[in-house]
């Protein structure tokens, strides 16, 4: 079959790729596509030649001399009628787009011959204040289509009204100069996901399918549209964005064509070709893929179509909802009193659950370190008992002489991580561990199933990195946890913890000597990789055994500039494999795939964004792999945006799997820092952000 013809986008000078087709299910035979007089129909086949009247509906398709009706002439004012003193509608008050509804016309005249309009009376509609003929669908300005199509039947007293937009428009018929009171119509997307179609004479819908091109289209296919079985195919570019509009015109040498051809058997054999149309993207986020097309049968006819599919994320990224804020600051001036909250950090940690904390502080002199619980599958946020509670501003220290001195820091804490592991539920933070003066530096308890604190809180290290040592926590086997974490003298530590007895570490390992900063950690099963950036050399990085025993050495990843921001460890379970997400010499994000052997995978990495000033990035369904990036935005432009990776085989390499999609709300006058999880029950991701030091708030967005 050829491939669809090429259509040009409104406004943007570039070509897509569309087509709108349809294929006859042969009654009574598995997968037939041959209409009752044995002719195949092909779809999206651009060359199929477009009939003419005669062939291309038949006698059900045809319309009547004065269908289409007749236009103002003159000054543009109609004529008012000697012989008709009103006209009355009645139409219903709500469509669906690609539904159709009787109108019912009524009119009065002199001679008290009231009824319905005669076949010698001039009838148009206006719409919105706009005049129409009947049935002339496709406005000059797209942008400005109107909502509903008033169509006539198939006799001189039969009229339709449909619905081709979403959108509100008032209606008003028109006969021989007479106009009726304005009736408001509202019209919304179909309460069922699929596709919808109608048109004078038919009507149909289907619950629909969705695949990709390999020209980088979505192909939305329908089945069983109408009794008949017609087959549609909806096609439009995978880089689409909500307010798109694409034309469809066969006589366009440089555009392409919008087919429909199939047959409909409960409407003697129906036939519909559509050679010219209109294709309006309405959504392409939080979850679904909404669209509409208006287009004009071969013979003249009008055509409206309905198309609304839930994505699944195997598209790109899937915003789920609109963006929450969790907590709001009243003061980004450290100097000031007041509130301000930052450094949320989020975790999966199993159950469809994740877990976020964040750093409050009050009144300068006061913080807290504040917990809530998300559930991924609806976005519901349960606040809990925060994990640390009120704790002096200013850090005091061990002076040695079995006292304690103030820090002239004042950051009482920094970032956290959680993690389940045999049903066990664990968190690691740097900061504090209690209200009060107690010492400052990383720590863990295990969670209870009320999330508070559980048990002894364990000391992993008396580092005091100020917001630098950011701990990561990977899951391993057997009830244990990984902990990895950048002290201040600049090496990497590792400690894995149990479970089952977190009253002491169970084991400690300097993966890396200094000069080294700001590694993440990634594990399933028992294996473990471990990124991190050398300052005056390259990133690099290291796998291991749940036991941390190295397999191999250090490996560099490539050169990178002094002041490259943290990468991310990730670990792939299909493709079996690791994924590093890093920063090159100029700054541009890249991805570089690494097998179990500690080799990379590929020779080369895939560039995935350049101008991106920081980045985290979380393993997700097979295959798939986020990243959240933050870029240098103006004050009123975002500064996050989500972009995902797809690898389909154990020998790929890795692509880009659609456009990044910027985070809403992610403004600030802050840097904002972005902090990522996958939940795997609800194969969904939750990003939550806030600012460095202080910022304007928390929040977080679901996707897929």
């Amino acid at each position: 079959m050829q491939r669809a013809a090429r259509f040009r986008r409104r406004g943007l000078g570039l070509a897509a790729t569309l087509a709108l087709s349809a294929l006859l299910a042969a009654c009574g035979s598995a997968g037939g596509t041959s209409g009752p007089d044995g002719v195949t129909f092909k779809l999206g086949d651009t060359s199929i030649s477009v009939p003419d009247t005669s062939k291309d509906m038949g006698v059900s398709d045809s319309l009547p001399a004065d269908a289409s009706g007749d236009t103002a002439t003159g000054d543009g004012q109609p004529d008012v009628s000697t012989t008709i003193t009103a006209v009355a509608i009645d139409v219903t008050p709500t469509l669906a787009v690609a539904a159709r509804s009787p109108l019912a016309v009524t009119v009065k005249r002199v001679s008290g011959s009231d009824g319905a309009p005669s076949a010698s009376e001039k009838v148009s509609v206006r719409l919105g204040g706009s005049d129409f003929e009947l049935g002339a669908q496709l406005a000059g300005d797209g942008q400005a289509q109107p909502a509903v199509n008033v169509w006539k039947g198939a006799s001189a007293d039969k009229f339709w009204i449909a619905g081709a937009r979403p959108g509100t428009v008032t209606v008003q018929l028109v006969v021989d100069g007479v106009a009726s009171a304005p009736v408001s119509v509202t019209v919304a997307m179909p309460s069922k996901a699929g596709l919808a179609l109608a048109m004078p004479t038919a009507t149909g819908a289907s619950t629909g399918s969705r695949s990709k091109d390999s020209d980088d289209t979505i192909r939305i296919d329908g089945k069983q549209i109408g009794a008949g079985g017609m087959t549609l195919t909806v096609r439009f570019p995978a880089a689409a964005k909500a307010g798109d509009m694409f034309e469809l015109d066969k006589t366009s040498p440089i555009g392409g064509s919008l087919q429909v051809s199939g047959t409909i058997a409960d409407l003697s054999g129906l036939k519909v070709s559509v050679p010219k149309g209109r294709l309006f993207i309405d959504q392409v986020e939080k979850g679904w893929f909404r669209g509409t097309v208006v287009g004009t049968s071969a013979s003249l006819n009008p055509v409206v179509c309905a198309f609304q599919i839930p994505r699944d994320g195997g598209f790109g990224v899937d915003l789920l909802d609109d963006a929450q804020q969790l907590a709001s600051s009243t003061t980004i001036d450290p100097s000031q009193t007041g509130i301000h909250v930052s450094r949320a950090s989020i975790s999966a940690i199993g159950g469809g659950l994740a877990l976020i904390t964040w750093r409050r502080v009050e009144d300068v002199l006061k913080g807290s370190y504040p917990m809530a619980t998300v559930d991924v599958a609806s976005g519901a946020v349960t606040p809990v008992d925060p994990l640390v509670p009120l704790v002096h501003a200013k850090v005091l220290t061990d002076d040695g002489q079995g006292g304690y001195v103030e820090t002239p820091t004042g950051e009482f804490m920094g970032w956290s991580a959680a993690a389940q592991t045999g049903g066990v539920r664990g968190i690691v933070w740097e900061g504090k561990a209690s209200k009060g003066s107690s010492p400052y530096g990383i720590y863990a308890s295990l969670l209870g199933p009320d999330f508070k604190p559980q048990g002894a809180v364990l000391k992993v290290s008396d580092a005091g990195c100020w917001g630098q040592c950011r701990p990561s926590l990977a899951p391993l086997p057997s009830t244990r946890w990984l902990a990895v974490w950048n002290p201040p003298d600049g090496s990497v530590q590792a400690a894995i913890l149990d479970g089952l007895d977190l009253g002491t570490i169970a084991k400690t390992a300097t993966l890396a000597q200094a000069p080294a900063s700001m590694p993440t950690v990634a594990a399933f099963d028992a294996d473990v990789g471990v990124i991190w950036q050398d300052p005056q050399g390259a990133a690099q990085y290291r796998l291991y055994s749940d036991t941390l025993s190295a397999n191999g050495t250090a490996q560099d990843l490539g050169m990178v500039a002094a002041t490259t921001p943290r990468g991310s460890m990730v670990a792939m379970a299909s493709p079996t494999s690791f994924g590093a997400v890093f920063f090159d010499t100029s700054n541009t994000l890249r991805w570089r795939r690494i097998g179990l052997n500690a080799a990379f995978v590929t020779a080369a990495d895939l560039q995935v964004d350049t101008e991106v000033l920081a980045a985290v990035a979380v393993a997700g369904k097979p295959g798939q792999v986020a990243i959240v990036e933050r870029r240098a935005a103006a004050a009123n432009e975002p500064q996050l945006y989500i972009r995902k990776i797809v690898v389909t085989s154990p020998s790929d390499g890795g692509a880009n799997l659609g456009p990044a999609v910027a985070l809403p709300q992610s403004l600030g006058k802050m840097p904002l820092q972005p902090s990522l999880c996958y939940s795997a029950e609800t194969d969904s991701y939750v990003v939550a952000w806030s600012g460095d030091k202080l910022s304007d708030g928390v929040w977080l967005q679901r996707f897929r």
